[in-house]
């Protein structure tokens, strides 16, 4: 959430006091996360917890975010501040500048295929035909304690169950 449209403010992150700001917010959260003594060092506690400093982080979602608008063709350039991240990222990641294929989104509500699951009934009785060589199944259990589900293979040929 702190870095919702990083992209426009992201030059702030340069002034001083806001760097400061940032890395005493920062700090505050590698100290709940650690439990480490007020006095560890704030470089140590972002390595410690694998957390990149706040205006770096920052920046980031700011280039991700004008290297998405230029592929969407929806960056507009103007005379701010913000618009340097357009040039910053042409100079530092040379793969932005390449031609790069688009797809554009379609969606499909139409449901052109029928499922079919048969209850424990049919299986029971044998009411489902089953002509393949190899039938993967679930049986639907899951184990609390794991967070795991099971699963079985079974094989016609020769009537022999094992274990995924």
């Amino acid at each position: 959430m702190l870095c919702y449209a990083a992209v426009i403010w992201w030059t702030c992150t340069q002034y001083v006091t806001v760097s400061k700001q940032l890395e005493h917010l920062q700090r505050l959260a590698c100290l709940y996360i650690t439990g480490a003594k007020k006095t560890t060092p704030t470089a140590a506690l972002e390595v410690i917890t694998g957390i990149v400093p706040l205006p770096v982080y920052i920046k980031m979602a700011a280039m991700a975010a004008c290297f998405r608008l230029k592929l969407n063709s929806q960056w507009v350039q103007t005379t701010g501040d913000h618009s340097k991240m357009k040039h910053i990222l042409a100079t530092n990641i040379l793969l932005s500048q390449q031609r790069i294929d688009r797809i554009i989104p379609k969606f499909v509500f139409d449901k052109n295929y029928t499922t079919f699951v048969p209850d424990k009934t049919y299986w029971q009785y044998n009411g489902v035909i089953l002509d393949d060589e190899v039938v993967s199944f679930t049986e639907g259990s899951r184990s609390d304690h794991s967070g795991m589900a099971g699963a079985g293979l079974y094989v016609p040929t020769d009537g022999e169950e094992q274990a995924p």
